[in-house]
């Protein structure tokens, strides 16, 4: 991608999310705004320089506009417009920032402020716009740091401090801006109600500790916890399912698997190569449909009651490119371009992002992998702003972008930076 002069070439202009406009600002017709963005390298980069000069329009939310911008354009592919700032009153000029994000591709920001180089740090979606940064490790010591990353500001703040350190941790999000932290290192197997502007407070313990649990939400205040690692590292046949606060475990042995949102209550993927629906009553129901046998896979609940289920390692210890859709009664499968484990995948309207992760040889990866969601099918794989072995990464609520973040470099150092996925 680069920036091309030509005369007067046309510039897709999407806002993502409606403007703060008092009651009495009436029509937004003729709002005077400048564009800004700045390329490196067909990266976005911060921070954002002029691309063209103030023009006026009328700016419907969601809607492409065509805009001419007098003698700078990219030449490819569309771009994404997100609006940041507000109109103080009906009649005022107001500048705006426009900032442009080219769709269907990654956009890095590697020098933006506010949060530091990280691995094993977690990312959470808030409310609109927003998305939690907790934990992780910086130089070798845990952190007992939060951080908020905020779409309207581009940029990232201090949130309260947890309880204690997290980092290779599991935070569900239970509403309400109350995130339910679980396992990883730091102290053993304690749990935390984090709020970001007021802190944590205790909300009991597991059984024993887990690095990197999954879990989900069951309903009426409850979830379930589990499916992770050793605090080596490896996999442990004694971790197994938990219910959250009331307690009790289930017979299911899946260090190594995932928990996600099912259609009604929860889905645990076991290594051993079975789907086990939990309803909200406590009920196990298998799935007819099995899955391929690996553990170390990424995972995420497909929309349609069932479970997407990427990568990992088989049986053998070696990296696949297996992608599986597996639902109660059927299955689907397809290719990745490269052998990924250790992945994170965030769906998205139409497909899913595939994030990161480490190839057959070890190597932490520098890629992501866009998924149809309706074949399976690769749509290509896209360029991070450096490698990412066991990456944070969530949808932004109310934006069409991913964000992603933390991580583990090539010699394990903690990754910087962010990159932008804008959803197709």
């Amino acid at each position: 991608m680069v920036v091309m002069a030509c005369s007067s070439r046309p510039l897709s202009v999407t806002l993502l999310q409606p403007p703060s406009v008092p009651p009495d600002a009436g029509t937004l017709a003729g709002l005077e705004f400048s564009l800004t963005a700045a390329w490196d390298g067909g990266r976005v980069n911060a921070p954002a320089q002029s691309l063209g000069r103030g023009f006026s329009l009328e700016l419907p939310v969601g809607v492409p506009v065509d805009v001419e911008v007098d003698g700078v354009a990219p030449a490819a592919p569309p771009w994404r417009g997100e609006w940041h700032g507000t109109i103080s009153s009906l009649g005022s000029s107001s500048e705006l920032s426009v900032l442009m994000l080219p769709v269907g591709f990654i956009s890095s920001f590697p020098t933006l402020s506010g949060l530091p180089s990280l691995s094993g740090a977690s990312a959470t979606p808030l409310d609109p716009g927003r998305v939690l940064i907790l934990g992780g490790v910086v130089n070798g010591g845990i952190q007992q740091s939060a951080w908020i990353y905020d779409q309207n500001l581009v940029s990232f703040v201090p949130a309260a401090v947890p309880a204690r350190p997290w980092a290779y941790h599991l935070a569900l999000p239970l509403g309400d801006d109350e995130v339910l932290l679980a396992g990883g290192d730091g102290e053993g197997t304690s749990l935390e109600l984090y709020f970001p502007g007021d802190g944590g407070k205790s909300a009991g313990s597991l059984s024993q500790p887990q690095w990197l649990p999954s879990g989900a939400l069951l309903g009426a205040g409850r979830a379930l916890l589990g499916c992770g690692r050793a605090p080596d590292g490896g996999l442990s046949s004694s971790i197994g399912v938990e219910g959250w606060p009331d307690g009790g475990s289930f017979p299911i042995s899946c260090s190594g698997g995932q928990i996600v949102e099912g259609a009604s209550g929860a889905l645990v993927i076991v290594p051993a190569g079975v789907v086990l629906s939990i309803g909200l009553d406590g009920s196990e129901t298998p799935f007819e449909t099995p899955v391929t046998p690996r553990s170390g896979f990424g995972a995420a609940a497909d929309g349609q009651g069932g479970v997407l289920v990427v990568g990992g390692f088989d049986d053998a210890g070696v990296v696949t490119r297996l992608v599986e859709d597996i639902e109660s009664h059927s299955q689907a499968s397809g290719q990745l371009d490269t052998p990924r484990a250790d992945v994170t995948v965030v769906p998205f309207d139409g497909g899913y992002l595939v994030v990161g992760g480490v190839d057959e040889t070890g190597k932490a990866l520098a890629t992501a992998q866009i998924i149809s969601g309706s074949t399976l099918l690769s749509g290509g794989e896209l360029a991070l702003s450096q490698p990412r072995h066991f990456p944070a990464a969530a949808q932004i609520p109310g934006y069409r972008l991913t964000l992603i973040v933390s991580g583990q470099g090539t010699n394990g150092e903690p990754a910087g930076g962010l990159d932008l996925f804008a959803a197709p």
